[in-house]
């Protein structure tokens, strides 16, 4: 650990702490320097931080609705980043889809990043989405959101919350808390504002 340490490894220090896997090392005098190091290091790591996002467009320059662009985003799921996310999802570009990945702003350890917090999260995918209308013309018939583990966490509650114009959405490797009421939300979601598919 110390040797991690001095390479900027760090780890959130709420997962050091819950994690049951490391329980048995809390009395260790060197378990909790690292801990305390862990707390300091995220603070001077997140001064100059901001939730990034990678964009891959067709290399014909244009979209397969014509002047409008079909538009995917894709979440990672936690401890993952948005060039993990944009590996799995690339091959829709060449299917006329313009791809995007946003990196969440909440870091989790060292080129790792988290949805955990939704109230910080949504306010990120809002931003980013107006930022990319400035930029492209949205399909608005084409506009696909698709999330793995928190990822997808974070896509059913955007979907079901209507907190961004989205007309279809996938849910990959995600635990969803009494699934047949989501289901029965979604559902009427859609009846009721004729925007989502699930």
């Amino acid at each position: 650990m110390e040797k991690a340490g001095g390479k900027g490894y760090w780890k959130d220090p709420k997962q050091l702490e819950n994690d049951p896997d490391l329980a048995n090392l809390h009395d260790n005098a060197g378990f909790g320097a690292f801990s305390k190091k862990n707390v300091e290091l995220p603070i001077d790591g997140k001064k100059n931080q901001k939730p990034e996002l990678i964009i891959l467009e067709p290399s014909s320059g244009k979209s397969s609705t014509g002047s409008h662009t079909p538009l995917l985003i894709i979440l990672h799921g936690n401890n993952q980043s948005a060039e993990d996310a944009i590996e799995q999802w690339k091959f829709m570009v060449e299917k006329g889809l313009t791809v995007v990945a946003p990196q969440s702003g909440q870091a989790s350890m060292l080129n790792a990043f988290f949805w955990t917090d939704f109230p910080e999260a949504i306010p990120e995918i809002r931003t980013h989405i107006e930022n990319l209308k400035h930029k492209y013309r949205i399909d608005d018939k084409h506009f696909i959101i698709a999330g793995f583990s928190m990822g997808g966490g974070l896509t059913a509650k955007l979907c079901l919350d209507q907190a961004i114009p989205v007309k279809r959405i996938a849910i990959m490797g995600s635990y969803l808390a009494k699934l047949l009421i989501w289901k029965v939300v979604c559902k009427k979601s859609a009846q009721d504002a004729g925007k989502l598919t699930c």
